[in-house]
């Protein structure tokens, strides 16, 4: 196997390796084989294209085309031509960039039916956060401990279904013939251009969707319209009872975790909890006395440690707070 595609596949599988992308510069700029690796980073770039928008593939395609022509020193006419070694690098590094942007996403397909629609999944685990697209050009910010599923691609298709779990926030591209619909386990949001958070945690009792921009409809599962929001309003929708209430809100305190930030005003403590362990990856007990009392908390998280914030709980409430390895156990004391 050609050292190039040993490197990229590898890249594939994990985009974030900054020591692998260096190892692949260093390969570059030893290589001769400069049509050979042009040839090689074309194909990986072939299997990821599919992530892109109509657009970025029209672009990209008159991109890479240009790239052919100068990594294999050729003129548009095929006449040779002088290109000197830098030149070269330069190009190849451009051309892994769409690998280092849409790699990492993992793709699925029911074997031997080429019927099936391809989906793909993105899955996020604890402490992490990812920002991407889909293939309509709709931007997604992914919370911790979720998992988006959605077409290859939306073509032909009547609806641009997606597929929930946990909490993400959309700024949906407007398609006003194709409806954009986020489906979580109780309830669907329906959207033509917009931008609003969904948080659909399968532990948790409530499913909420935030409307910043544009408007959104809920509905549910037998497809009747349950309520429709305007910008800064808040639905929570309970699946014990199946209600859904309406709140006006501060938009930006339940969407600021795309940003790196937790906002809490007057928060309960069983959702601070929930929150914290999402964020920093540790297990939270709390005692069932101070769980019964349910204090409430006004502070934002940003850069503090785990240990910091758990100071300031001690602080802030007759608690105390001990931390062993990756857990931590409030108790109320007198």
């Amino acid at each position: 196997m050609h050292k190039i595609q040993e490197l990229l596949d590898r890249l594939r599988l994990n985009p974030v390796d900054n020591e692998l992308r260096s190892e692949i510069r260093k390969l570059l700029r030893e290589t001769i084989e400069d049509a050979q690796t042009s040839k090689l980073l074309k194909e990986h770039w072939s299997l990821l294209n599919t992530d892109l928008s109509e657009n970025d593939l029209s672009r990209l395609d008159k991109i890479l085309e240009e790239i052919h022509v100068k990594t294999n020193m050729k003129s548009p006419n095929n006449k040779k031509r002088y290109i000197n070694r830098k030149k070269i690098i330069q190009i190849a590094a451009t051309l892994l960039l769409p690998i280092a942007i849409y790699a990492g996403i993992h793709y699925f397909k029911k074997a031997g039916n080429n019927e099936h629609i391809v989906q793909i999944t993105t899955e996020i685990t604890y402490t992490k956060t990812k920002h991407f697209f889909l293939p309509d050009s709709t931007e997604v910010w992914l919370n911790s401990e979720s998992q988006l599923n959605y077409p290859e691609n939306f073509e032909r298709q009547e609806n641009r279904l997606v597929t929930l779990t946990g909490q993400a926030y959309f700024k949906v591209y407007h398609d006003a013939a194709h409806p954009f619909i986020v489906q979580t386990s109780q309830i669907d949001i329906r959207v033509l251009g917009t931008s609003f958070d969904v948080s659909a945690y399968p532990n948790e009792q409530t499913i909420s969707s935030t409307l910043e921009e544009g408007s959104i409809a809920l509905y549910n599962k037998t497809g009747n319209q349950l309520e429709k929001l305007v910008p800064g309003e808040q639905a929570v929708f309970n699946i014990t009872n199946s209600t859904l209430v309406k709140n006006k809100i501060k938009t930006s305190d339940q969407t600021s975790w795309k940003v790196g930030k937790l906002v809490f005003r007057d928060t309960g403590i069983t959702e601070v909890a929930r929150k914290l362990e999402r964020r920093f990856g540790y297990s939270i007990s709390i005692d069932p006395e101070l769980q019964r009392t349910n204090p409430t908390y006004t502070f934002t998280v940003q850069h503090e440690s785990i240990n910091e914030i758990c100071r300031l709980i001690e602080l802030s409430t007759n608690a105390k707070a001990t931390i062993k390895d990756t857990h931590i156990f409030l108790e109320k004391i007198e």
